[in-house]
């Protein structure tokens, strides 16, 4: 048996497979399950030979192939041949889409499992968050939802992994807004924009709070700057596209940019020559950490008291 699983979103595509191996595990007990990661294999031909070998722990074994991609062109070619030959039950995991036009996804399509783990449109998200709610027993009303995918920064890899924790509440009862805000980790999108949000309010003593929360829990100086930058560049773009009589859904629609997040930026009161001047301060603290001038944390920690 040969399963190959890849996916538009690494975060969905491992945790299908983790789901699989769980499965797999469940019907077989007693498996022995041995895990390999392409992009860690110095020799192709340890992995060939386990594919062959049998093992003197477990009647039954599992072999796990992760990042096949990972593996050099012509050593691929010699793998993808071994696989096919191998007596061995068999997953494979690649963290990218594998090509349909490539002779990979051709022998592994046709000699096993393929399966292509698809990300949710930004339109469909709010149906696929209650659909994955629905299986793990977890009940949200419209606002936790909304509230749910806001803290995750919309990613669904780590909006599913919320919802699995949230199943271990006790049930019966529909989960607020303010349940999301007691019981949900906060992804660090969303403290940046908690911190965007409080520049924008001059409340300085607020986003310095903000900030030190992200560089306590070791998020990159850099990281943070390059997130307010595309911020204030999606923000800019949704003032002007309002400007030209857009609603939210066309914003939503055309930056493909989930409609929760855009009608958040719509609310904000902050004008089109104040983003100009953010503008402005960005690229001159951006000239200094790039030239040494000042360190990342420090050049940051300026910004939002000068912003």
């Amino acid at each position: 048996m040969i399963i190959t699983i890849d996916g538009t979103n690494e975060g969905l595509s491992i945790a299908k497979l983790d789901e699989m191996i769980s499965s797999y595990k469940e019907k077989n007990p007693g498996v022995l399950c041995r895990v390999f990661d392409c992009s860690e294999i110095d020799d192709i031909n340890n992995l060939i030979d386990s594919l062959f070998e049998s093992s003197l722990f477990s009647k039954k074994e599992l072999l796990v192939i992760k990042r096949i991609l990972g593996v050099k062109k012509d050593d691929l070619v010699t793998l993808i041949e071994s696989i096919l030959k191998s007596p061995k039950d068999i997953f494979i995991w690649s963290n990218q889409c594998i090509p349909k036009n490539t002779k990979v996804y051709k022998e592994l399509s046709e000699n096993g499992k393929f399966t292509r783990v698809e990300e949710p449109s930004k339109r469909d998200l709010n149906g696929w968050v209650n659909a994955i709610a629905q299986k793990e027993g977890v009940k949200l009303d419209l606002y936790a939802t909304e509230k749910l995918i806001e803290s995750q920064g919309a990613d669904p890899a780590l909006i599913q992994r919320e919802i699995e924790k949230l199943s271990l509440l006790p049930s019966g009862k529909s989960l607020s807004q303010e349940d999301i805000e007691t019981f949900a980790s906060k992804h660090h999108s969303y403290e940046i924009w908690n911190l965007i949000r409080d520049i924008e309010d001059s409340n300085r003593s607020r986003a310095m709070r903000s900030f030190k929360n992200l560089i306590d829990t070791k998020v990159d100086p850099m990281f943070i700057f390059n997130m307010i930058a595309r911020e204030y560049r999606l923000l800019y773009t949704v003032k002007i596209m309002q400007t030209a009589g857009k609603s939210g859904k066309e914003i939503a629609a055309e930056t493909k940019i989930h409609p929760f997040v855009i009608s958040n930026l719509q609310r904000s009161q902050i004008p089109i020559s104040r983003i100009t001047k953010i503008f402005e301060k960005l690229l001159n603290i951006d000239f200094q950490v790039k030239r040494s001038l000042i360190d990342p944390e420090t050049a940051l920690a300026i910004l939002i008291k000068i912003l």
